[in-house]
């Protein structure tokens, strides 16, 4: 048996897969800068938790922790970092009333990213709790906030149903980085972005 074969052979092996990793390390040329431009999301119905969040509606984004924050309560979708899926399912039904197959796929986003944020959080150091600041503090509780928003607003491209999925030549270059990128990305899934 010819061991210079086999040792050529392993130590490719192995540079590939550093190469593959570092091709993960910084999105391509030509990723799409906002997610949303690839999946027509329909605009959600956010007036359905206008009651529980008096001030959802004005100028709603995704990065807006307080209304996230407000929107979660009301729905009671999270138990710690846990997702509570029957509770997600109803508050995507709700803010996607006239859109199931969209609803569904914003709830198999968020599944999705319940590893990614137990990991995420896992990496924290822990903090005994004192009486003026019980676990989970509110720094806890927004990095859990971000961490669903931030991979669900990743998962949404990967799952995005076919009639809302834009097909141009960057969507194609975000797909496939989204996709090739996953499994090294994993829990360790950085903000995606140049």
């Amino acid at each position: 048996m010819n061991y210079r074969i086999i040792a050529i052979a392993l130590l490719a092996t192995q540079l590939g897969s550093v190469v593959a990793a570092s091709d993960c390390r910084r999105s391509p040329a030509g990723f799409a800068k906002n997610l949303d431009q690839c999946c027509r999301r329909p605009k959600p119905n956010l007036s359905a938790y206008s009651r529980e969040c008096p001030n959802i509606a004005e100028r709603f984004r995704t990065s807006d922790l307080d209304k996230v924050d407000c929107l979660f309560k009301a729905a009671d979708i999270l138990n710690g970092e846990q997702l509570k899926i029957d509770n997600a399912r109803k508050m995507v039904k709700k803010l996607y009333p006239n859109d199931p197959e969209f609803a569904n796929t914003v709830l198999v986003s968020f599944e999705k990213c319940q590893s990614v944020v137990k990991a995420r959080l896992a990496k924290i150091p822990k903090r005994r709790p004192t009486i003026s600041a019980p676990q989970p503090s509110a720094v806890t509780r927004n990095m859990i906030l971000i961490g669903y928003m931030t991979c669900a607003g990743h998962e949404l491209p990967l799952n995005c149903p076919p009639k809302l999925w834009i097909s141009s030549n960057e969507c194609k270059i975000t797909r496939d980085y989204l996709t090739n990128c996953q499994s090294i990305m994993g829990g360790n899934r950085p903000f995606i972005g140049r």
